[in-house]
Formats: structure tokens, sequence, C-alpha cells
């Protein structure tokens, strides 16, 4: 299963999927949010910029379904995750306020991408969520890991592996 936010994103991610026949993977275009409801996502709209969640509606913008990781793998029925990977520009804060108990034994390993040094970059606190993401992932059972490369964006990386 595949979660993608920008609607232009999504596009080149079908297409992806068709070119390579795969017949396995499931594609969503939602953003995942602290609730479910909509989102207007700011992106430059038609880009494949990251993008970011205003209030405004204009035509930069564009309003895509919204969902909590704990009411989307529910009604997915996922009983397994083999491999968490998230790189969804400080949104990392709402995967782990809304992952269960159980949901979380259920992951295997995880890469999640923190994007603290847009923080250090931008003073934006809603982008300082490293130490969030290990504390969460290191108390819920899985070792952690992260690189120490000096490239400020490959070390806001965080890896673990569950323990459990």
């Amino acid at each position: 299963m595949a979660i993608e936010a920008n609607p232009a994103v999504f596009e080149v991610l079908k297409k992806t999927i068709a070119l390579n026949k795969l017949s396995n993977v499931s594609i969503f275009n939602m953003a995942v949010f602290e609730k479910n409801g909509t989102i207007n996502l700011s992106a430059g709209y038609p880009s494949y910029e990251a993008g970011s969640v205003t209030k405004e509606n204009n035509r930069n913008t564009v309003t895509i379904p919204a969902i909590r990781i704990d009411s989307f793998l529910e009604k997915q029925k996922t009983e397994r995750i083999d491999f968490l990977k998230a790189n969804i520009e400080g949104a990392e804060r709402y995967i782990i306020s809304t992952l269960t108990t159980m949901q979380v034994s259920k992951i295997r390993h995880i890469a999640i991408a923190c994007h603290d040094f847009r923080y250090h970059r931008e003073d934006n606190e809603f982008y300082k969520t490293k130490e969030l993401v290990i504390s969460f992932f290191a108390k819920n059972g899985f070792d952690i890991q992260t690189r120490q490369t000096g490239i400020d964006y490959l070390d806001d990386w965080v890896y673990g592996t569950n323990k459990i």
C-alpha cells in the first residue's frame, strides 16, 4: 500500500505501477493527518513539490482526503506491516500520535524521514520531529538507528527494527 497526498506525484506513482506491471500495490491519494476529513494542500499545484497544509483555498491549492493512520490501517484490515516508510514533511508526528499499540506491534521495520533540518532553516516547530519519532518507536520496542553523514536531510532519517 502507498499513500501519496500530492495529486501530481500520485499520478506519477500510478504510471510507475502500470509501467512496472505491479499488481500487488494499492495506492491512495490522501494525506496522513491528525484527524479524518479533508485538507487543503498547497504545492504551487499542480507541482511535484512536497506541499504543505494550508487554510487557503485558491488555484494553487487542492482539497484532498485526510486520514488518521490508525483509521486507515483499520479500514484496510492491515494485519502486518513489513516496512513502514514515510517522508511526509513533518506530518510524521501524525503517524506516531495516531497509531495504536496493537498496530505498532505489527510493524517490522521503519524508515522515517524527519525534517528537523527544515526546523533549523525555517524556525518552524512543526518540522521538529526526530526526537519524537525516535522516542516513540524506542518505547515501543524498536532498535533505532540514525546516520551521521554531516548532511542534515540524510541524518534526519530514522531507521528501526521491531525487537518483538
